[in-house]
Order: C-alpha cells, then structure tokens, then sequence
C-alpha cells in the first residue's frame, strides 16, 4: 500500500516538475496564472490535471483546441512515480530527492539551455550538506566555475553539465561515474547523431542517473 501511495505522490511530483519546468522556459511566473493549455490558454478544470490518468482520458490532446499534447509529460509523471517507489529511508530519500530536482533542470534544459541557478547550490547541499567545510568550499569553487564559464567562449560542456558530474560523484562514487556517464554519453549520440548544433546534455545525465539508481 505505501508503494502505491508513493507512486502516486511520485506522479504529481512529475507533473509538477513539467509544468514548472514550461513555465519557466515560457518566462511565466510560477505561480499565476492558473494551470492552462499551452497553445490555446484556456485555464484547466482540475480534472484535466490528475497526472497520467488526464492524458488517457483526453487520448493526448488537449480537451479545447485539440492539439497534441506531448508524450514527455506522460513520461516524466510515470518515471518520476516510479523513482518515488524507491524511498525507504533517509539516504533514498535524498537521492530521489537530489534526481526529482536534476528532472526539474533536465526538463528546462532541453528547451532553452539552461535552468535556474539554485538547483547548482540545493544539489550540492544535498550532495554534502552534512560536511559543512567541504560544502562551503565546493560553493566557492562552483560559484567561480559560473562566472568563467559566462567568458569561455567555446566550453566543451555546459557549467550545469559540470555541477551534476560532481554532484553525482560525491553521492554516488567513482566506481559509478564511468557507466552513468557511458550511458548518457550512448543515449546522446544515438538521438542526436553527428548534429553539430549545441544540444543540452543534463537530460541524457538525468535519465543515465535515474536508470542506475532504479
């Protein structure tokens, strides 16, 4: 009985995740004005917000315009439901804790290349906020890697690329930073080929994460 109700704490979690996530790429407040389709913005009755459930119900489009609703959605709400199903103590709790946020970024991220700053700092206080020293010097140290990083001119990796490598290695370990990454680095090439174009690379880390820790 907990797994489900985890579950379905999980799945709104996800929903929530995504719809701050297009609001935030939209330059929308996250807080006003009300849930509302995207295309046509129309304000959503509650029954069109339950997560998964609503997207069967209105076989994937939205109940006024019709348009197509993204499958992303439905993904992140499923994926992140099962991520909560993990939570059995203090430590499980912090990791998924840590990965629903990196979600969070992943979901701006793919859009407009970047998400907000805060999830760097509440990361690295989730990593190693219990060793206050280490915790304060890796702020510093991140805090300069952001303000170089806005003057390199042609950075291999985004800082936010970088801020999850490490926070990823202090929780998981080293042994782990080699698969995660190989993973993430296979899923990128095989949906983006040779593109030469810039393309965001936290929601292949993310999804890599996600999968081991599951």
């Amino acid at each position: 009985m907990m797994t489900f109700f985890l579950f379905i704490y999980g799945t709104c979690l996800g929903s929530t995740a995504m719809a701050l996530a297009i609001r935030y790429t939209q330059g929308e407040s996250a807080w006003w004005p009300r849930s509302h389709c995207d295309i046509c913005h129309q304000a959503l009755p509650h029954w069109q917000l339950w997560p998964i459930v609503s997207f069967i119900a209105l076989r994937g489009r939205c109940f006024y315009c019709k348009t197509r609703l993204s499958p992303i959605s439905l993904f992140v709400e499923v994926t992140i439901g099962i991520l909560a199903t993990t939570i059995g103590n203090s430590h499980s709790l912090l990791v998924v804790t840590w990965l629903i946020m990196w979600s969070y970024a992943a979901l701006c991220d793919r859009v407009s290349l970047t998400f907000p700053g805060w999830i760097s700092y509440m990361g690295l206080y989730l990593s190693v906020g219990d060793r206050p020293p280490l915790f304060l010097t890796l702020v510093l140290f991140t805090t300069i890697g952001h303000f170089a990083w806005q003057h390199w001119s042609h950075p291999l990796l985004g800082d936010g690329d970088v801020d999850l490598i490490l926070q990823y290695t202090l929780i998981f370990g080293l042994e782990m930073l080699g698969p995660w990454l190989a993973s993430a680095c296979l899923m990128a090439l095989v949906t983006h080929g040779n593109n030469q174009r810039r393309q965001a690379f936290i929601p292949w880390l993310t999804l890599s994460a996600i999968m081991w820790w599951l």
